[in-house]
């Protein structure tokens, strides 16, 4: 504990003028903020990634420590809203191919190290909004990282 912060526990005082003993304001918590926020009524766990900009992954692991501390509840597979909520739940869907396989297991190959969008379009030889379409896929899943302007690169997913 830093001295700022024996300083500001020992400035509060009770009615007797004793010194009291108060913890440091929490750190903040801005995406667990913006998920109560958001989860207002249950949402599928798809949508919740694209509001915080954040893989399906990632999301899971928020929601997933949310739950254990009692603040978010999960209603079915991939779908999460408040503790209490007794309203319509939303069905998880699969979302459907949007991309050939094809297209998905040609930039799956060529992202093998870190590389920009005009690489992966140039090396796959394909159509750039298929392309854009697959690396969302891939980001969204949490097998890559990065984004059009810094490049790509594999995570530990892609990488099995």
């Amino acid at each position: 504990m830093s001295a700022g912060d024996r300083e500001r526990q020992l400035a509060v005082r009770n009615e007797s003028g004793n010194p009291v003993l108060r913890w440091p304001d929490p750190r903040p918590q801005p995406i667990r903020d913006m998920l109560l926020a958001y989860l207002a009524t249950p949402r599928v766990v798809r949508d919740i990634a694209r509001h915080i900009r954040r893989p399906v992954p990632t999301t899971t692991g928020h929601l997933a420590a949310m739950r254990r501390l009692g603040l978010v509840e999960r209603f079915g597979f991939g779908v999460y809203g408040l503790p209490g909520y007794q309203g319509p739940i939303p069905a998880y869907t699969r979302p459907h191919a949007t991309v050939p396989a094809t297209v998905r297991s040609r930039v799956r190959a060529v992202m093998r190290e870190p590389i920009t969008f005009e690489e992966i379009v140039a090396r796959t030889n394909e159509r750039a909004d298929l392309v854009r379409l697959a690396i969302h896929a891939l980001w969204m899943s949490g097998m890559i990282a990065g984004d059009e302007k810094s490049g790509y690169r594999p995570t530990a997913g892609l990488r099995r």
